[in-house]
């Protein structure tokens, strides 16, 4: 055995910093560094079968694949920090148990993802949802071929269902879609920090609240009813079911009101209040104040051990339909000394085969628009 002595080996010294930054490029105020632009002039272009490897219009190279749950979560979390879709990574087995869910996605060579869309089946129509492709590969037609792929998937005789954002609006109708003029826009309204919960109308003694986890087969039979009379749409009631079972849903005898953690808000999540469905505004405040309840604890909320799940250090998030007048009255008591504010883009149902039913204007706050029509 041969034993080197450290001291006896030669060790390179490091260049002199100085030598190094005469190398560097100099930095000009206000021109930014030229760098070299990637080129795919030599790639083909739309060329190509996805399901065996395929070239975009830009020479993206893609492969189509169905998504396993692991996909189902790349698209929730890149579909909430790029696209502004808030999504559940729980809801993937229900989704597919459930709704008969496919996903279908794109990814490169080395297999990181590209983009995806989803679709879930209900009695007679089904769900488009959670449909983009990542920042960088848009533009390319990627996107196109996921919908027309998809599309070759929906079970015989479906009305196809797509909640769509206004500026996609006008390309729908090459797929064949039409917006439905019984279809209200649904604007998301976000209100940060909100402080006015117990502004909100309370629920009298004489009044019984209950949790979805809490009822029995004959009150979810009515539940059920309630849903569908305002809705106007056939539903699947066991992922219904398995939907507000895993979040926190209040019932009252003329309200209902879910409250959802999805992806994003960091470690804590982001809070989304839907399906939220009224019979009249005051019903509506005490099925929202009593749904909220477990986040307001002020006395127990202290600068030294604050409350990070509390309402009034995060944000709340609502779809709320057009046709709803009573909704910014709501949130406009509820939000205090917070800020509210209705984002630019706005949601609108658009259709493949023929028009939906218009659902009634109680609805307060859509539910899912990946999973159902409102």
């Amino acid at each position: 055995m041969v034993i080197l002595d450290p001291m006896s080996l030669s060790v390179n010294p490091l260049e002199e910093i100085e030598k190094v930054l005469q190398r560097q490029q100099p930095v000009i105020v206000g021109k930014s560094i030229e760098m070299e632009v990637y080129s795919s002039e030599n790639h083909p272009k739309s060329l190509g079968d996805p399901w065996k490897g395929a070239y975009s219009r830009h020479g993206f190279w893609y492969k189509f694949h169905w998504g396993d749950e692991k996909d189902f979560k790349k698209l929730v979390a890149f579909g909430e920090s790029q696209n502004e879709f808030l999504l559940q990574y729980e809801v993937f087995s229900m989704f597919i148990e459930e709704l008969q869910g496919k996903v279908l996605v794109a990814k490169t060579l080395s297999g990181d993802l590209m983009g995806g869309i989803t679709m879930g089946s209900h009695k007679e129509y089904t769900v488009i949802g959670c449909h983009f492709v990542l920042e960088e590969y848009r533009h390319s037609g990627i996107g196109e071929k996921l919908l027309r792929e998809i599309l070759e998937h929906i079970p015989p005789g479906h009305n196809v269902i797509c909640n769509a954002v206004n500026p996609l609006h006008h390309s729908l109708a090459r797929f064949g879609f039409t917006l439905s003029p019984s279809s209200p826009q649904i604007h998301r309204y976000i209100i940060e920090n909100p402080d006015g919960l117990m502004k909100l109308e309370d629920v009298s003694k004489s009044q019984n609240s209950l949790l979805a986890t809490d009822l029995n087969e004959s009150q979810w039979g009515k539940l059920f009813e309630f849903y569908a009379t305002q809705t106007k749409q056939g539903i699947n009631e066991e992922f219904l079911r398995s939907f507000l079972t895993q979040t926190t849903t209040h019932c009252m005898i003329m309200a209902m009101c879910a409250l959802r953690r999805v992806a994003g808000g960091q470690s804590i999540g982001n809070l989304v209040v839907g399906p939220f469905i009224s019979i009249d505004e005051k019903s509506a405040e005490q099925a929202l104040r009593q749904t909220l309840n477990k986040y307001y604890n002020p006395d127990d909320d202290y600068d030294f051990d604050p409350d990070p799940e509390a309402i009034y250090r995060r944000s709340i998030n609502f779809f709320v339909p057009q046709t709803n007048q009573s909704m910014p009255r709501i949130l406009t008591k509820f939000r205090g000394d917070g800020k509210l504010k209705m984002n630019r883009l706005w949601y609108q149902t658009a259709s493949f085969h023929r028009s939906i039913k218009a659902f009634s204007a109680n609805i307060f706050s859509a539910s899912d628009l990946n999973f159902f029509i409102v």
